[in-house]
């Protein structure tokens, strides 16, 4: 059953939902503040658009390297409205890039954060 992404309250299926329809919600977390109170002290978080795509892991999904720049930072936001959750996996999956000897896979890096960040 598809939930509006505003009221999820568990891991979502992002095959239910548009990358446009997603970064709309990310969007709507712009410069908002996260507070985290501990005991000894307070923790604020300010969240910025430009960072969404880098917590998802959208840098992988570049279509070629002389063109990775759109994949990251404020442009990277647009470039995802643009683009089909079929581009996303397809892309992440053939670039093969690799982070401390392991090989970033869209099933089991990408997926999970992208299904659990609007949990978060």
């Amino acid at each position: 059953m598809r939930v509006e992404l505003n009221k999820v309250s568990n891991r979502i299926d992002i095959n239910q939902y548009t990358l446009k329809e997603y970064v709309e919600y990310l969007k709507s977390f712009d410069s908002k503040v996260f507070v985290v109170e501990l005991e000894d002290r307070v923790i604020e978080i300010k969240f910025q658009s430009s960072q969404f795509p880098h917590l998802i892991g959208f840098q992988y999904a570049y279509d070629s390297r002389k063109n990775q720049k759109k994949y990251k930072g404020k442009l990277a936001l647009d470039t995802m409205e643009t683009f089909s959750l079929d581009s996303f996996r397809r892309n992440v999956n053939k670039n093969k890039v690799k982070v401390s000897n392991k090989t970033i896979s869209w099933e089991n890096d990408i997926q999970p954060r992208v299904e659990w960040l609007p949990f978060f």
